[in-house]
């Protein structure tokens, strides 16, 4: 898909004084993540910053896009010097209210080159190249080889995605079809579950995860198969969530939610349930 232009970034390369910039992208890519304008042509944007408009003559009303340009450059040349002149002055101005391109632009580029200043990754890692010098390291390329011995031993990264299979997810979504309220749909609310692709870095993340920090890696648990630790290892983040789930995988004889439920009701004196009481008679 094409990129409009305020969403491109182009720059030269070239020994010089002063850096050519596009003020539209740099408005726009310093602006990521908040709500998109409805357009990012200049004379818009400035109506919208700072009540202003781009200069306009009654002599050319009629006349649009290059027709205008054309007409004014061959009967009004002084009037169309003057309007060129204050795209600068407006811009100018518009800076004055924006701070973009005089603070905020150098400000967020931090140690990069103004070049990279769309990719975040490539900022990001300049920055780290400081924070790593300071820790008596070096960013570096990467090996052709990024295994050691011990990773032979512990979990290996392969058939990961097969633990979370389409046809075992439970149709317990909303029901918010008109024409067919008793069916559920793969619509829910209130899911706080990251998805898989986005699970490893972030929960490395988060728990500050990494060879540099990790003093020990878990190689097996005697007794419990490949499958089971790998599931364990996907629900361990979920805490109190999936506790007694835990618990029950890795240790033989912890009583199950129905089991703990079941033991509630004998303590409390509460019948059992009809499919409980049937059972514990046969």
């Amino acid at each position: 898909m094409p990129l409009s232009p305020s969403q491109q970034w182009h720059y030269a390369i070239c020994p010089s004084s002063f850096y050519l910039i596009d003020a539209m992208c740099a408005f726009r890519q310093i602006r990521t993540g908040q709500q998109e304008e409805p357009d990012y042509k200049l004379d818009s944007i400035m109506e919208r910053y700072i009540e202003r408009n781009k200069l306009k003559f009654t002599e050319a009303e009629g006349y649009i896009e290059k027709e205008w340009h054309v007409f004014m450059q061959a009967f009004y040349k002084f009037e169309y010097v003057v309007y060129n002149v204050f795209d600068c002055v407006g811009m100018e101005i518009l800076d004055e209210k924006t701070n973009d391109l005089s603070l905020n632009f150098p400000l967020y580029s931090g140690p990069s080159d103004y070049s990279v200043f769309p990719s975040q990754p490539k900022k990001l890692c300049n920055k780290l190249y400081f924070h790593l010098l300071k820790e008596d390291r070096v960013l570096a390329s990467t090996s052709d080889e990024m295994r050691t011995l011990e990773d032979d031993l512990t979990v290996n990264g392969k058939g990961w995605i097969t633990m979370l299979p389409a046809h075992m997810v439970e149709e317990t979504g909303l029901k918010c079809i008109l024409e067919m309220k008793g069916i559920a749909t793969k619509i829910f609310a209130g899911v706080g579950d990251l998805d898989i692709a986005g699970t490893y870095p972030n929960e490395g993340i988060c728990m500050n995860i990494s060879k540099y920090t990790t003093h020990r890696e878990l190689i097996e648990i005697e007794g419990i198969p490949d499958h089971i630790r790998r599931r364990i290892g996907f629900n361990l983040a979920g805490g109190h969530v999936n506790a007694v789930e835990i618990v029950c995988s890795l240790y033989k004889g912890a009583p199950s939610l129905d089991q703990m439920y079941l033991s509630y009701l004998k303590a409390k004196g509460l019948p059992l349930p009809v499919a409980a009481s049937q059972q514990q008679a046969a």
